[in-house]
């Protein structure tokens, strides 16, 4: 016959685990989603104020913004390619730092006298990359037309295909690739949405956000009612997913090019990041996805100064 005691043995450590489990969850709810409210803060502050300075810089009327035009190359007077613009406003070249580069200063005293307008307001939410070794925004390392690093940000499909957006562009037609900057389009009025309005800035800001204390996870699995989908991590494999054409730019990280048993949730060819996990075979190799999503702001001003 069991007595009393020994049929309560355990129960305090049974406690202890329900207890640490929700404390846990509680603490990576706390972390993941508050960063988010606090970078998407920072990136519309961004946004805002960079598209209203742009709408007040001297530009051709006719002229073309041609920010996140990553299929081809911008056109040489698009504003984009301006110095005065890339000096005040914004330069992809930017967007990753090498530690050199700082002459003594820390990485926020050389942001702030050095960086463009939108770059310096972004500065807060770059992180270091260990791996590289270089500041960056978060995102993919690429080299564009002129063989400087830079970033784009992947987007992953149901389908594991990988599609690109720049970290910051301009909203553009998706069919006609042409944005509201122009005052004068040649193209025909009929094959514009209705609410299409020229001659306005029309800014937006990505931001992939990847979470250091949640994995990722795949869809739900089975048919109605769903199991759930506790079983199927996002295993963190680059090999496994197809990339779609970065047109001017070009990859600089290798497929797998980190060491599973390090988890850096920004590594990788795609910058997808890898995290630990022990349960399967395929999952301690390659490590799973980290809890990610892409943040994107905007912010739109109609154009106020116009050059001759």
């Amino acid at each position: 016959m069991f007595s009393r005691r020994s049929i309560r043995r355990g129960s305090a450590l049974l406690e202890f685990a329900l207890v640490s489990l929700v404390s846990y969850l509680l603490l990576a709810a706390i972390l993941t989603f508050g960063s988010i409210i606090w970078i998407g803060n920072t990136l519309q502050q961004a946004v805002d104020v960079g598209a209203q300075e742009i709408a007040r810089m001297p530009f051709p009327p006719a002229g073309d913004l041609g920010l996140g035009q990553i299929e081809t190359t911008p056109a040489p007077d698009s504003v984009v390619n301006d110095q005065m613009f890339k000096n005040k406003i914004y330069d992809e070249e930017w967007l990753v730092i090498e530690p050199e580069q700082l002459g003594g200063l820390s990485f926020s005293q050389f942001a702030d006298q050095n960086l463009p307008l939108i770059n310096r307001l972004l500065a807060t939410v770059y992180i270091f990359d260990n791996v590289n070794g270089v500041y960056r925004y978060p995102g993919a390392i690429v080299t564009n037309e002129n063989n400087e690093q830079t970033i784009l940000i992947p987007v992953v499909h149901s389908d594991d295909t990988v599609s690109w957006v720049a970290p910051v562009e301009e909203m553009r037609v998706p069919d006609l690739g042409i944005g509201p900057f122009n005052i004068a389009l040649n193209v025909p009025a009929s094959s514009l949405p209705p609410n299409f309005e020229p001659g306005v800035v029309a800014l937006r800001i990505n931001y992939p956000y990847q979470s250091a204390s949640m994995s990722g996870f795949g869809e739900s699995s089975g048919t109605p009612p769903h199991r759930g989908n506790i079983g199927n991590p996002i295993i963190a494999d680059d090999s496994a997913l197809t990339e779609e054409d970065s047109g001017r730019y070009s990859l600089v990280v290798s497929d797998n090019d980190y060491v599973a048993n390090q988890p850096n949730i920004h590594s990788g060819k795609f910058g997808l990041g890898t995290q630990g996990a022990l349960p399967y075979e395929n999952v301690r190799e390659f490590g799973v996805r980290p809890y990610r999503k892409i943040i994107s702001v905007q912010a739109i001003y109609r154009r106020e100064v116009f050059a001759q």
